[in-house]
């Protein structure tokens, strides 16, 4: 079989927020997964993310933002990177996770930086022979232009979000989409309702 390699760029603000805003809307119908790893306001991870493509990743690079000083986004960037990617069958067997995460003045404040530089290193994949697969993890509509430029170039274009603020031309201009819902977050009512038999 042809080994085929991908990169993940994580929307780690839209990742983060819409998460967020699923936990807050959804108290007492879900729950978040146990081997997620969540940092409030600044990043959620679960490496059954990177699961979905069946590619072989080599590099996962994760976007994102946060109030405070330099000591503080050094403590979240080291926190993202001891987060390893371990994969049986990836040809690289798997990878950290590469954080970039920018400063913010406001906590409500989204970092325009995150999002374009998702939108230059998913250009410069595209015009590289190193890639195949270029796999985003937003539900932005920012991003539909995008998509459609790099599959230009032939790459495949793989998007993963919540059902959360998804833009509803996201999942059909993309060459696959994978929902999150269910892989970051299990329902409470079935439990109940076992419980109570």
């Amino acid at each position: 079989m042809a080994l085929v390699k991908a990169v993940i760029l994580v929307d780690g603000e839209n990742l983060v927020m819409r998460y967020q805003e699923m936990l807050s809307a959804n108290k007492d119908k879900l729950r978040p997964k146990q081997n997620n790893i969540w940092e409030k306001d600044v990043f959620v991870w679960n490496n059954q993310i990177a699961d979905l493509a069946h590619v072989d990743i080599f590099s996962i690079k994760y976007y994102t933002s946060s109030i405070g000083d330099d000591d503080k986004i050094f403590t979240l960037s080291k926190k993202l990177a001891e987060i390893k990617y371990l994969k049986s069958g990836n040809f690289y067997s798997g990878c950290q996770i590469s954080p970039y995460i920018y400063k913010k003045d406001k906590q409500s404040n989204k970092v325009k930086i995150v999002d374009i530089n998702i939108a230059v290193e998913a250009m410069r994949m595209a015009y590289s022979d190193s890639v195949d697969v270029i796999f985003i993890v937003s539900g932005d509509s920012d991003f539909i232009e995008l998509y459609q430029d790099i599959m230009k170039r032939g790459k495949q274009v793989l998007v993963a979000a919540l059902s959360s603020g998804l833009h509803p031309k996201v999942p059909i201009r993309v060459d696959r989409f994978f929902d999150l819902d269910t892989l970051l977050f299990e329902k409470i009512e079935a439990e109940k309702k076992e419980n109570n038999t």
